[in-house]
């Protein structure tokens, strides 16, 4: 992801100058969604294009994916590794400046939660 978001080809090498401007653009062009907060990434998603779920058809779609309880159809079950096998710790080596840039969304993610309150409220008014 830090190779795509600065630009360079899947063969060349990522650097810190890369993982700098990757964070410098999902900081300045996107809105964070995370899957663990699935409901409420598109709610903001919802809120920042205009998209109102309160009835009709968009409100059968909101019911589909986030009104089935527990399992949702959105969903997928991943198993889980263990973070000292072999296996994780040798992607997690490869993939050292994706694994920074999904912490900075994670922090982003949050930073953005009073930015998306304040819109949602200027929204209202």
């Amino acid at each position: 992801m830090v190779k795509q978001l600065a630009g360079k080809k899947q063969l060349n090498t990522a650097t810190e100058e890369d993982l700098a401007m990757a964070m410098h653009t999902i900081k300045a062009r996107f809105v964070v969604g995370l899957m663990n907060h699935m409901e409420e990434s598109v709610a903001r998603f919802n809120l920042v294009m205009g998209v109102d779920f309160t009835g009709g058809r968009d409100k059968s779609c909101w019911d589909k994916y986030f009104g089935h309880g527990i399992r949702k159809s959105n969903s997928n079950s991943h198993p889980k590794i263990d973070k000292e096998h072999p296996a994780f710790r040798l992607l997690a080596e490869r993939n050292d400046l994706d694994i920074r840039l999904f912490s900075y969304a994670i922090e982003l993610f949050e930073e953005q939660k009073s930015l998306i309150s304040r819109w949602q409220r200027d929204d209202l008014e």
